[in-house]
């Protein structure tokens, strides 16, 4: 996720959001099929 952050330029709330709304992000991330997802006070 810190990968993508920088990749795209995107501040923890946005990337948390990216994560949660695409299957890609998941993906890359392996995180498809995962319940809870981190926050973005987490990152």
């Amino acid at each position: 996720m810190v990968f993508l952050q920088g990749l795209y330029n995107l501040s923890d709330e946005q990337c948390e959001h990216q994560v949660l709304d695409r299957l890609s992000f998941q993906r890359f991330c392996r995180l498809d099929g995962v319940l809870r997802i981190r926050d973005a006070r987490t990152l």
